[in-house]
């Protein structure tokens, strides 16, 4: 929906709506098939949840306090396209690398961002690594990102901890957010293809190559002690994170999107 004027939140909260703690922009209420999610973002918002009948009512609600646009089912919110397609093969080219100095400046740059990516180190002109991962509940992927780190990893181990506990970071948000959804997450386990992270996650001693990343070494390991994570060791062809990461050839493109078409148990 689209609301012109914008939709102060105690209206909301006066229609019997609870506002969550994790995401200011999230409101819920009921449970099971009377659940309702309210997503609002200034005036936009998103309404979904089990019971058709139920949506329809908080819209002839809304639409007696707001002038409403109802568009339908979801395609755009804050400038992302929410598309569903099965001709995707492999949105990069493998042998392809990017730099300051190739090629003519691009008008439009939106198509240059929708193809870069990279692994440890393979910026060539930062050299700095590209934390990626994707999250599931249960069969669903929920959320993934892809990002540069901000400073330069002196190896792969120090990315691929630098990835963990970035992850951890966005697991923890996500608690709390389900816990707005009346789902419980008592254990977590993070699939990672590297040995040498999780090794450092469950050893205690710090040493001399590792006493540069300590902050995030101690915040990990809080994690894997309190019971929260279960790290877990990952074949590489099995990494769903590096389709975000690296650019894989075709044949590896889909075999790593096809192990992954249910989520490790």
């Amino acid at each position: 929906m689209h609301i012109p004027q914008g939709l102060p939140s105690s209206t909301i909260l006066k229609l019997g709506f609870k506002q969550s703690s994790a995401d200011h922009s999230l409101f819920t209420k009921g449970q099971g098939a009377n659940f309702l999610v309210l997503l609002v973002y200034v005036d936009d918002i998103i309404v979904a949840g089990p019971n058709c009948t139920l949506i329809k009512d908080v819209q002839d609600i809304l639409q007696q306090h707001f002038k409403l646009k109802i568009i339908g089912d979801l395609k755009y919110f804050l400038g992302l396209e929410i598309a569903k397609s099965e001709k995707a093969t492999d949105p990069m080219e493998p042998s392809v690398d990017f730099n300051d100095d190739d090629g003519e400046l691009l008008q439009d740059v939106s198509q240059y961002r929708r193809l870069i990516d990279a692994d440890w180190g393979s910026c060539q002109v930062t050299r700095r690594s590209t934390t990626g991962f994707c999250i599931y509940l249960g069969d669903s992927l929920i959320t993934w990102k892809s990002k540069k780190q901000a400073t330069v990893a002196r190896s792969s181990a120090e990315a691929e901890y630098r990835a963990l506990a970035s992850v951890t970071t966005e697991l923890l948000w996500m608690k709390q957010l389900l816990s707005d959804f009346g789902i419980s997450v008592p254990l977590v386990k993070l699939l990672c293809d590297s040995k040498s992270p999780i090794q450092l996650a469950h050893n205690l001693t710090t040493h001399e190559r590792t006493k540069h990343i300590d902050i995030d070494c101690h915040f990990l390991r809080q994690h894997v002690q309190s019971g929260f994570l279960n790290l877990i060791h990952v074949k590489s062809n099995q990494q769903l994170a590096d389709c975000l990461t690296k650019p894989l050839a075709k044949v590896q493109f889909r075999d790593v999107v096809n192990s992954n078409r249910k989520p490790h148990q």
